[in-house]
């Protein structure tokens, strides 16, 4: 291997990985099974937040939230 190869390669290497680790989603179960999105559904990706929760005397509640 020439020197050029040499320290093309692991650059090469290197920008690979950290464009896939920067794109890899970390699923949060606790939102999967509550909201029933799955990690590879197009719609809902697992990423949910609730922003606010309020409970009326009648015991229904109330969520503000959004997805992306």
């Amino acid at each position: 291997m020439n020197k050029l190869t040499f320290f093309k390669l692991p650059l090469l290497v290197f920008f690979f990985f950290n464009a896939f680790c920067s794109f890899a989603q970390q699923e949060d179960w606790q939102w999967v099974n509550q909201f029933g999105s799955q990690y590879k559904d197009l719609v809902n990706n697992g990423d949910e937040e609730i922003w606010d929760m309020e409970v009326d005397d009648s015991g229904n509640v109330y969520l503000v939230g959004g997805a992306w």
